[in-house]
């Protein structure tokens, strides 16, 4: 059975990765939403990856491996886009819904520019 989630789990979870992409960049998520989403991704792209790593020796699965590991290193860059501020302020620090406190998003950092789910703080929906 986990052999048949590896082989057919992309075939859903990479669609669902992109709507989920474009809907916090029309602001229809909230940060923390967005947060929890890219912890479920990083967790499911390194599980995924060691997985199937004897699997993907040669030819396109080697290929597939070297994406999967690009892919991990970007995502696991994004989520640590989303929770550090490398200009912590006391003004660009807000209140989030739950009670959590995340650094407003301006989008000019390294890391935020490597996240494809890039919400900014107006938005309300969790």
């Amino acid at each position: 059975m986990l052999r048949r989630l590896r082989e057919n789990g992309p075939v859903v979870l990479v669609p669902l990765a992109w709507t989920f992409a474009i809907a916090a960049h029309r602001d229809l998520l909230a940060l923390r939403t967005v947060l929890v989403a890219h912890l479920v991704m990083d967790s499911i792209i390194l599980v995924f990856t060691v997985l199937s790593w004897r699997d993907m020796d040669t030819g396109i699965l080697l290929t597939w491996r070297r994406v999967l590991v690009a892919g991990f290193v970007l995502t696991v860059a994004g989520t640590v886009g989303l929770v550090t501020d490398p200009r912590p302020t006391s003004s660009s620090r807000g209140p989030s819904p739950g009670g959590w406190r995340f650094p407003r998003r301006d989008c000019s950092t390294r890391a935020d520019a490597s996240t494809v789910s890039r919400p900014s703080t107006s938005s309300a929906v969790s």
